[in-house]
């Protein structure tokens, strides 16, 4: 069955949650941002790409239990029919975590090994200056 059809089937934003294999089975990803938003981003290259809204992202929120209004249905499998593809999330990337700022600037996906990484190399460093 098409990811549109199990789209037009939720009600409530625990339905549209659930189908979070199905977007990555069609190029797209639902990814927790840091203000505690969810957003559908579209996968390019194996990454999340989230550089325009409504071209590459779309955020989604709303309670488990709470309905999802028609007209964002409608704009949900808009923005599915439009960038739908068969990209794959690459395997490296476990986490759904990324950086979020909601006006002018675009998410940047966070990899959970290069973060520690860099907490890592700025602890040194403060310890360092120390």
């Amino acid at each position: 069955m098409d990811i549109v059809q199990y789209i037009n089937k939720c009600i409530t934003w625990r339905d549209l949650y659930s189908l979070k294999e199905s977007f990555l089975q069609h190029g797209l990803c639902i990814a927790n941002t840091v203000n505690g938003n969810r957003a559908i981003c579209v996968i390019k290259n194996g990454k999340m790409v989230a550089d325009r809204l409504f071209d590459d992202y779309i955020f989604i929120e709303g309670r488990d239990n709470d309905y999802i209004p028609g007209k964002v249905i409608e704009m949900i499998i808009e923005f599915v029919e439009k960038n739908s593809s068969d990209e794959l999330l690459l395997p490296f990337i476990k986490s759904y975590h990324i950086n979020a700022n909601f006006y002018g600037r675009p998410l940047r996906i966070v990899n959970e090994h290069k973060m520690l990484s860099e907490q890592r190399i700025k602890y040194i460093s403060d310890f360092i200056q120390d």
